[in-house]
């Protein structure tokens, strides 16, 4: 059979940050001349946004509680697809029976454990190297032979279709007045604010946006967020910083998109924007905690254009699927003081954003 008569099943299970980490994977597949459906099973925004970048041949949305509806597609996409791609995130026994029952093939990165022997003969099992960016592993379920190595711009990059832009403009003029200067995104918390040890504390990002008011009075800087992380907004605007404007709860994902492309660059932390502003070829300046930037962050991509600031202590990455750091505790959410976080000094970060500014107006 031919590439050009392939069709190919993309799970998407994870969060936003967690799709755009599959966008090099289904690039592959369509220059492979693959046919690609991505499957989406939940309201993180991976839907709008795929659908928006047009990347795939079909965009299908369907929750995990709405069994009626899984029946239904099953029963009409039977034995449909040449082959379906579930990354780690996606891999459990449902999804590997759902994989089954519309796929003649499965590629993914761990079988699900006591599954059936009618079923693991059609799946293939390519095993994570431990080393690569979360992306590259994902690309690795069409490629097994790739490392880090083919890490470029050009892989890990997409573009914005110039008649969504155009949109924005009209439908959001009357944020316009920010574009009267440079804006830089910020984005305080990860997860949606559900996912608490990845964030920054609050005290320390106001000292922070309190310094880059002052000091780059030049610059907007935007904080983004959605209707969860409201909570936050009074925290940052009772400081009355003249050029720090919230737009928290106010964005969809169309809105992020152009709002993120028409950016200097991206401040926050390990998160779906992060995301977005590196495939969107914008710096990133980020805060790292349990998750490992190594293989979620973009300074291994291009170190003038990208910077992610830790502490090397001694518990962490805590929060990685491959070979997690269970020094201290078994999950990132039951550590009693986040310290890899909480002691991440604001007068550290500053330091580390002055370098970063002046090497990024170099480039």
């Amino acid at each position: 059979m031919n590439n050009s008569n392939k069709k190919a099943l993309v799970f998407v299970f994870g969060g936003l940050g967690d799709t755009v980490l599959l966008i090099p994977l289904i690039k592959r597949l369509k220059e492979r001349d693959h046919t690609v459906t991505a499957l989406v099973t939940n309201s993180f925004g991976g839907y709008e946004l795929l659908r928006l970048l047009s990347l795939c041949d079909t965009v299908k949305f369907i929750l995990k509680k709405e069994i009626h509806k899984w029946v239904f597609w099953i029963l009409t996409r039977y034995r449909y697809f040449d082959r379906a791609y579930l990354n780690h995130l996606a891999v459990s026994k449902k999804s590997l029976m759902i994989a089954l029952l519309t796929s003649k093939q499965i590629t993914t990165h761990r079988k699900s454990e006591g599954l059936p022997s009618f079923m693991s003969s059609h799946v293939e099992d390519v095993a994570p190297l431990g080393s690569c960016h979360d992306a590259v592993e994902n690309l690795r379920l069409f490629d097994p032979s790739l490392d880090n190595t083919v890490l470029n711009e050009d892989l890990l990059s997409v573009s914005l279709p110039e008649t969504i832009k155009e949109d924005f403009l009209k439908k959001r003029a009357p944020w316009r007045f920010f574009l009267d200067r440079p804006y830089v995104l910020v984005k305080p918390s990860a997860g949606n604010n559900i996912i608490t040890y990845k964030n920054w504390p609050i005290p320390h990002w106001k000292i922070f946006l309190r310094y880059l008011s002052k000091t780059y009075p030049g610059y907007h800087f935007i904080l983004l967020g959605d209707r969860n992380e409201s909570v936050l907004e009074h925290d940052f605007l009772s400081e009355k910083l003249p050029n720090v404007i919230s737009l928290i709860g106010q964005t969809s994902i169309e809105d992020l998109l152009n709002l993120v492309s028409l950016s200097r660059f991206f401040i926050g932390v390990d998160g779906g924007i992060m995301h977005i502003a590196a495939f969107l070829r914008k710096p990133t300046f980020t805060l790292w905690g349990p998750t490992d930037f190594r293989l979620y962050g973009y300074e291994g991509l291009n170190p003038k254009k990208h910077k992610c600031v830790f502490q090397n202590i001694w518990c962490r990455p805590c929060s990685v699927w491959i070979h997690p750091n269970r020094k201290r505790v078994s999950r990132p959410e039951e550590c009693p003081d986040k310290i890899c976080l909480a002691g991440l000094m604001p007068d550290t970060v500053i330091k580390e954003f002055d370098a970063f500014f002046e090497k990024i107006n170099l480039v």
